[in-house]
């Protein structure tokens, strides 16, 4: 029994489980910016882009650690694959199912979404096979992963909700966020002085803010939903400042970790932000966020982020 556990317990690790929630917002964002730009009604076909999402994401992550797992032996003993606790052959098996279901999955909601999936598998196959090795292009592919995800949502909604102003803003700006926090996580485990790579996260939410907010997609809200939206802003503003402000200095390599963690929980503020400047229920999405925000943190003393 407690092998099982301990098997259990070594495959949440190498998920990153707390970084799964913030999966089911991107495509929930993608999928309902773009029905609120083209006056399309809620479809359960977003269902297969978030399954599809989650998948591709795992699918990531482990083939991720795959060919890491050199480096991993050296700088990271105790994670799953080099402390042995997880084969290469084991995460090879569950990396190709993976794949495969995801693409099922996202073939079941038409064409143009699998053509999307397809286009992430590739993208994501290539940061983790070199592109990961290249200094700017990585953490600009890592990014793209992000946005691909997102225009998975939208393309639920079909060619007009993928081409769409909101839409493609919202990609840009979960992009170059991702990018941002990549480029701080590229040498988390040397000790260096970040300069003023610190406040690239919350530099790109502002940086993209202003255009996605006076798109001429978005529509226009209650007094309560503009409230709502912008107190979701200034939230996603203030926790990416607040990261950037911790990483000062020269932090401790064990700090910086834990900050990424905390750039990555706050990918479900920038998407609660987003969902909410959409047409109903999307703020049922946004609020469904929120209330997952607090798990992560749980979730992230017994699991690691990044």
């Amino acid at each position: 029994m407690q092998g099982n556990t301990g098997k259990l317990s070594a495959w949440l690790q190498l998920i990153r489980l707390p970084n799964l929630l913030t999966v089911p917002g991107d495509p929930l964002a993608g999928y309902f910016l773009a029905a609120t730009c083209c006056g399309a009604g809620f479809s359960l076909t977003v269902v297969y882009t978030v399954l599809a999402s989650l998948f591709f994401y795992t699918f990531g992550l482990i083939s991720n650690d795959l060919f890491d797992l050199r480096e991993d032996r050296q700088d990271r003993p105790g994670r799953p694959l080099p402390s042995g606790r997880i084969t290469p052959l084991e995460v090879s098996a569950v990396a190709i199912i993976l794949v495969i279901v995801a693409l099922i999955t996202a073939a079941m909601t038409g064409r143009l979404c699998l053509l999307i999936a397809g286009i992430l598998v590739f993208t994501i196959t290539l940061y983790n096979f070199i592109g990961k090795k290249i200094a700017v292009f990585g953490p600009l592919n890592m990014g793209l992963c992000r946005g691909l995800s997102l225009l998975l949502g939208a393309s639920a909604v079909g060619m007009a909700g993928i081409t769409c102003s909101t839409v493609l803003f919202a990609v840009v700006l979960l992009t170059v966020y991702i990018a941002a926090v990549t480029f701080i996580a590229a040498k988390e485990t040397v000790q260096q002085n970040l300069g003023s790579k610190r406040w690239w996260p919350v530099f790109s939410i502002f940086l993209f803010l202003v255009p996605l907010c006076w798109s001429r997609d978005v529509i226009s809200h209650t007094l309560s939903a503009k409230v709502f939206s912008g107190c979701l802003i200034a939230a996603a503003l203030f926790w990416s400042w607040k990261g950037g402000d911790l990483l000062a200095g020269t932090p401790a390599p064990g700090v910086v970790p834990a900050v990424i963690g905390r750039f990555i929980q706050g990918l479900l503020l920038v998407q609660a932000m987003l969902l909410s400047l959409c047409n109903w229920p999307a703020q049922i999405a946004a609020g469904m966020l929120i209330l997952i925000f607090p798990v992560f943190s749980i979730l992230a003393r017994r699991f690691y982020s990044s």
